[in-house]
């Protein structure tokens, strides 16, 4: 089995191989997801006061500014030509290809993206800022985490309390060259929370290996992976127990989420799913098989399967609004409404990049 980091997130199991383990390999099963978290004190130097650092035992690597061979990804040419169907500097550009190069030259400016305010047509209250950081960006692999953003601004809507300088939150995003394909895919989840009470992450950084992550991009998964990890950095499945939103334990094989939107949600969307479950008003039944990481901070996959939260990728995926809901529990708001808890929440396939 591929582990995840050093002591949080992963993957097991190389795609398309037959890997080891409770995950093993895309070949062999669905890979296997696997965090882990070690909660410190930390004065928050943006002058936020004292907020809960997840200390991971490692830190996020900083890169080089990916933006100045971006260029190239692009396919723009200043002054020069790569071909009959590359734009020049004369004027000839079509629409689309003047909205990449506004895209292009923006981040190679600010080397960020910041979702929600309608580029990708999306607009949210809720914001979240990508920093790319690491010097294997390709624009494929940067508009997956631009995808992922974009969706939870589409299902998260509101607004939350500055914190310093970030508004709603800030994600160190990296792709680097670890060690190759089917090692360790690399690392995500919160680092900073916040102190008004909310625990709710301000920072949190998403690290991946580039043979990993193009592999996977190649099959079609890389944004389930993004946008997976994304969700853990924003607290699903890494502050419940923090919130107070957990029954069970892992040990006892009887651990579930008992926030009550998420619960309505699985009795009434899923309620084929709950009713194999004598216990489904008691809370959402939470993964206690896969060991450290896995158990305690997804959907039981047993039951879930192919939803996005499970700790196994499956192919398809699919985001249930029992997640959505879940955030609601969280303290975020979002598009979930308890009046209509069966209504069918947005995929990320709803979301086109520009």
């Amino acid at each position: 089995m591929r582990n995840f980091g050093a002591d949080l997130g992963g993957i097991g199991g190389a795609p398309g191989g037959g890997g080891s383990g409770a995950g093993g390999g895309f070949g062999g099963g669905r890979a296997q997801d696997r965090a882990q978290m070690h909660l410190t004190e930390e004065v928050d130097i943006l002058g936020a006061g004292q907020v809960g650092q997840l200390d991971f035992g490692s830190t996020s690597p900083g890169g080089a500014n990916a933006a100045a061979d971006m260029a190239v990804a692009d396919g723009f040419v200043f002054g020069g030509d790569a071909g009959a169907d590359a734009p020049h500097n004369s004027g000839d550009f079509t629409l689309q290809q003047l909205v990449q190069l506004i895209r292009f030259l923006r981040d190679k400016q600010n080397n960020t993206y910041i979702s929600g305010q309608g580029e990708n047509g999306v607009v949210s209250d809720f914001n979240i800022e990508i920093k790319f950081e690491g010097s294997e960006w390709t624009q494929d692999l940067r508009d997956r985490f631009i995808q992922a953003s974009e969706y939870l601004s589409s299902i998260i809507t509101g607004d939350l309390i500055d914190s310093g300088r970030i508004d709603d939150v800030k994600i160190e995003a990296s792709i680097v060259n670890i060690d190759g394909a089917g090692g360790i895919l690399g690392q995500a989840g919160p680092t900073f929370v916040r102190s008004d009470g909310s625990w709710l992450p301000t920072q949190g950084i998403m690290e991946f290996d580039v043979a990993d992550a193009t592999d996977f991009d190649a099959m079609g998964l890389f944004i389930d992976i993004v946008a997976h990890e994304m969700m853990h950095v924003l607290g699903l499945g890494t502050i419940w127990e923090l919130l107070g939103l957990t029954s069970g334990s892992v040990a006892g094989d009887d651990m579930r989420f008992t926030g009550e939107n998420a619960t309505l949600a699985y009795n009434t969307e899923l309620a084929a799913l709950a009713a194999t479950d004598p216990d489904s008003l008691l809370g959402v039944p939470i993964e206690t098989d896969g060991g450290s990481g896995t158990a305690g901070g997804h959907w039981d996959d047993e039951l879930f399967t192919d939803e996005l939260m499970t700790g196994y990728i499956s192919d398809p995926n699919y985001v249930s609004s029992m997640t959505v809901a879940a955030f609601e529990d969280l303290g975020y708001e979002t598009v979930w409404d308890a009046t209509d808890p069966t209504a069918a929440v947005p995929q990320l396939d709803d979301i086109v990049i520009i």
